[in-house]
């Protein structure tokens, strides 16, 4: 599937098609320790002023009825050994959510979802996202659409395909002529918490294995429309995403 490829504008925000409802949670994760950048990169800028993290949260509320933020960002944990981080053991208390001023463009505020287990990269986070409860019934049908914190030239063209209503505990991309699918962004359901959990408690912490667990519904897209998975870990990365957002 093609689509159009131009980077949505924070004035002209995208209402999803008619008949088509916000039917799932739009999730940020933004729990990461930014190590190679020096800096919490989800506060970087971008050519039009806004934030890296602004730009996923307003691609997101083109699509989702609610948007969360999962994970405190950069913390001071960053030395921390590997081994002191696998041997970490998990929080015996729920998913605290509580409001947090993010500092987006419209000022507008968001519930924040710590992470259960300290330096459980993203799957610790999606594991407190799904325990959160917060898309259950009534309010949700316990669907959710997660995006990093740093892709900012994703669009809410795409992760509309991600949050059609599937039967499946996930949806992924697989870019054409490519063997592997891309794990995030995705659509999780809470069905996938068990799965999530497991691995977690065996140490392994790759989303993209969690994807293949799950055996995720896999939705191709266009390889002219990869760049907007783009994510950026260096500043060369985000060099390469402005470089990118100009031309499109």
């Amino acid at each position: 599937m093609r689509l159009r490829s131009n980077v949505p504008s924070p004035a002209a925000p995208l209402p999803p098609p008619e008949g088509e409802g916000r039917l799932c949670t739009g999730a940020v994760l933004a729990g990461g320790l930014s190590a190679r950048m020096g800096s919490p990169k989800q506060s970087l800028r971008l050519p039009d002023g806004r934030t890296m993290i602004d730009h996923v949260i307003e691609a997101l509320a083109a699509v989702c009825q609610r948007i969360v933020i999962v994970g405190s960002g950069a913390d001071s944990t960053d030395n921390q050994s590997n081994a002191e981080i696998d041997n970490a053991a998990p929080s015996p208390q729920p998913s605290p959510i509580r409001e947090r001023e993010i500092h987006s463009g419209r000022a507008e505020r968001h519930a924040t979802i710590s992470d259960l287990r300290p330096q459980a990269g993203p799957l610790g986070g999606i594991e407190a996202l799904l325990a959160s409860g917060i898309d259950a019934p009534p309010a949700g049908a316990g669907q959710y659409l997660i995006c990093p914190c740093d892709v900012p030239l994703i669009t809410p063209e795409l992760l509309r395909l991600l949050a059609q209503p599937s039967d499946g505990p996930a949806s992924v991309f697989r870019v054409d002529g490519r063997d592997e699918i891309e794990p995030l962004p995705a659509r999780l359901s809470t069905a996938a918490l068990p799965e999530v959990r497991r691995m977690l408690e065996t140490q392994h912490r790759s989303v993209w294995r969690l994807m293949q667990e799950l055996q995720s519904r896999v939705i191709p897209i266009a390889l002219q429309d990869a760049f907007q998975l783009h994510n950026v870990n260096t500043i060369e990365d985000f060099s390469e995403a402005v470089r990118l957002m100009k031309r499109v």
